[in-house]
């Protein structure tokens, strides 16, 4: 009885030291942060590359000021115009897109990555500085590309569909702002105001819709297709 229990006992520390070792093998080697704790960071240090790694037509849109951009499809082949003993720090519009080139450079040897979890969109609806219009992609001559700086604090902010909620589902913005949601899933959905004051229509895969909020007051709004779907933007 006792060599049973020993053996027992045996095979139970042997099984929980495989789980630990799966587990870490699995865990990434990227840390996840929000888009409060990216500023903090960019304001505490220069050794930081910011990379926006969506297309250039949502770059030229709108980023961090400072960004470079990296398209995530060209982000392999283009790893040399990265300096890997700085820190990088990704972001996009998309959990897939800035997933992927986390896992891209970490797999590439890059010491140091960060990546915004809660997107551009949580940069934008955080109040902070954005910018518009193309960079060079280049960290050569170390020179600023010549971009506008626009105030994106009160105006704009970004709200996402995925699968079926609004993301988030409760925006706070100021009188004067102009919200704009994207579908990021693969079914089609509204964002249609439950007075019938705005209706996007059908919006299918990247599709985005816009309105301007210029009264205070709470605005609801519902999926069409999904009536499940509510969301509501405060203006105040």
């Amino acid at each position: 009885m006792k060599k049973y229990l020993l053996a027992i006992l045996f095979i139970a520390v042997f099984l929980s030291g495989c789980v630990q070792q799966t587990n870490e093998y699995l865990t990434p080697d990227y840390v996840d942060i929000s888009a409060v704790e990216a500023k903090e960071l960019i304001d505490s240090t220069l050794d930081v590359i910011i990379l926006d790694v969506a297309p250039a037509f949502d770059y030229e849109a709108g980023h961090i000021p400072g960004a470079v951009n990296i398209y995530v499809g060209e982000l392999s082949s283009r790893l040399d115009e990265l300096d890997s003993s700085k820190a990088i720090m990704i972001y996009c519009r998309t959990a897939g897109a800035s997933l992927q080139a986390a896992q891209i450079l970490v797999d590439a040897g890059f010491g140091t990555v960060y990546r915004i979890s809660d997107h551009y969109s949580g940069w934008v609806n955080a109040g902070y500085e954005v910018t518009t219009g193309s960079t060079l992609g280049e960290f050569s001559d170390g020179q600023d590309p010549e971009i506008e700086t626009t105030p994106g604090t009160e105006l704009t902010a970004l709200a996402n569909i995925v699968d079926y909620d609004y993301s988030p589902s409760e925006l706070h913005v100021a009188v004067g702002t102009t919200v704009t949601w994207t579908n990021e899933g693969n079914m089609q959905h509204t964002v249609t105001s439950n007075t019938g004051l705005f209706d996007s229509g059908l919006l299918s895969n990247g599709a985005t819709f816009s309105y301007a909020f210029d009264t205070a007051g709470t605005y609801d709004y519902y999926c069409i297709p999904h009536p499940f779907m509510i969301g509501s933007v405060v203006v105040g």
